[in-house]
């Protein structure tokens, strides 16, 4: 995500990325943070195809496994709040993920995320088995 030219600027926003209901990753960008994620992970996964070499971050990870798995149609991303400044998003983020994590949700997040440690293909079967109904 580029430097804002001012990061009061009321243009961020805190997004979730679900596989169908449930949340496994919370962020705040602005313009299209959101989208381009799904457009990198893909860049990554075809780099992989390759034989290229592919630097993962957990999240990317979770999401690639779980685009690999066959669940890429099921990937959902949701905006709240919208039109903040930075600052604002960053708080909004972590009191989210926060929540989240109080409610014993399993994260791909990196930052303030206890599951952390966990291995990427395990994070991906937790989500996969939260799926309400026959997932």
């Amino acid at each position: 995500m580029p430097n804002p030219a001012n990061p009061n600027k009321c243009e961020f926003y805190v997004y979730r990325i679900m596989l169908g209901s449930v949340v496994f990753y919370v962020g705040h960008g602005r313009d299209r943070r959101d989208t381009d994620r799904i457009r990198y992970v893909k860049r990554q996964i075809e780099r992989k195809r390759q034989g290229l070499p592919v630097h993962w971050h957990l999240s990317i990870e979770v999401l690639a496994k779980l685009i690999e798995e066959g669940f890429e149609d099921q990937v959902r991303i949701r905006r709240a709040p919208e039109g903040i400044t930075k600052r604002q998003a960053k708080i909004a983020e972590r009191l989210l993920i926060d929540r989240l994590i109080g409610r014993g949700t399993v994260l791909s997040n990196e930052q303030h995320n206890p599951h952390r440690d966990l291995p990427a293909h395990i994070i991906a079967k937790i989500i996969i088995n939260a799926q309400p109904g026959d997932a």
